[in-house]
């Protein structure tokens, strides 16, 4: 987004619908709606939404979710996701020992 004039501050410059919004509330299959739900179960809510996203990750293009994720990195590049060989470009720079 890029702005054309001033803003002011306080001022409302873009509004988005809940239903635009990946939430527990948007994204509930009926397994996630019993787990929260349930009394007996105490899942924190984060631990809930880890697992709806994984669940329609899992359905794909079934998702009303799949643009989303297809525009997300399937793993962000760090070093501690990296291989044997990639780590010694590391050592080139002095970063890890030789």
């Amino acid at each position: 987004m890029r702005s054309t004039r001033e803003i002011a501050a306080g001022e409302t410059i873009s509004k988005i619908p809940d239903s635009a919004l990946l939430s527990l509330h948007t994204a509930c299959n009926p397994t996630v709606d019993q787990l929260l739900d349930d009394q007996t179960a105490e899942f924190e809510e984060t631990a809930v939404l880890i697992h709806v996203v994984a669940y329609e990750r899992s359905i794909g293009k079934a998702s009303k979710w799949a643009p989303y994720f297809n525009s997300m990195p399937e793993a962000e590049d760090i070093p501690i996701l990296w291989n044997d060989q990639e780590l010694t470009l590391l050592q080139v720079c002095r970063l890890l020992p030789v």
